[in-house]
């Protein structure tokens, strides 16, 4: 027996993916209406944040969006662990492990503390096997 054609489904992918591209522009655009017109509320920066760090992997944005939502009142107290991380996913290892080890030193939450050094020990490794060796003499 005979496969049935996909041709149509090939012919309408591509204005699908356009249209699904278009609706999250959409959906950004309209969050960001939403913080202009409730600037002290923490819920739509970090709802932006979200979207571009889960559906469209833009990761400096995403960070660009929680660091305004990390300085807004009621903020989830996870924030600052997010952009923590975020330093290191963009790159910057020393900057987030400075601002681990200040989690660390500063926090009275003993959770908090474990969270800081599972990822100073984590940072290290990463940063230990991603540093070329230096040449033996």
């Amino acid at each position: 027996a005979a496969l049935p054609s996909i041709t149509g489904i090939e012919a309408a992918a591509p204005r699908l993916l356009r249209d699904i591209e278009q609706r999250r522009l959409d959906l950004v655009e309209l969050v960001r209406k939403g913080i202009a017109a409730n600037p002290s509320a923490w819920q739509l920066p970090h709802d932006l944040g979200r979207l571009y760090f889960l559906e469209l992997q833009d990761y400096r944005q995403a960070l660009h969006w929680w660091e305004i939502t990390d300085r807004l009142p009621g903020r989830p107290h996870y924030i600052p662990r997010f952009l923590i991380r975020l330093q290191a996913k963009l790159g910057h290892r020393e900057t987030a492990l400075e601002l681990w080890q200040q989690m660390l030193d500063h926090s009275e939450n003993e959770a908090v503390r474990g969270i800081a050094r599972h990822e100073i020990r984590k940072l290290l490794n990463e940063m230990r096997r991603t540093t070329p060796a230096e040449p033996r003499r």
